[in-house]
């Protein structure tokens, strides 16, 4: 999938979706496992869209995504 068959209301909404999920870890424990989960599947949504790993890092990038998570964890 090329970046200009993607809108960018799909991209912000995976991010948002992300960032939904990272808030739900630093929420505490009881929502930590479905925050990662979240956190997790979003960012595997964006991967499909950006197989190549300079694409998914701009969009990370762009997303305010980047740093967010070490990349090891990630």
């Amino acid at each position: 999938m090329s970046n200009t068959e993607i809108s960018v209301p799909t991209l912000t909404r995976l991010a948002e979706r992300a960032c939904d999920g990272l808030r739900m870890v630093a929420d505490g424990e009881d929502k930590t496992m479905e925050g990662w989960l979240i956190y997790g599947a979003a960012l595997n949504e964006g991967r499909k869209m950006f197989p190549s790993d300079e694409q998914f890092g701009q969009w990370l990038v762009s997303s305010n995504l980047d740093g967010t998570v070490h990349n090891g964890d990630r």
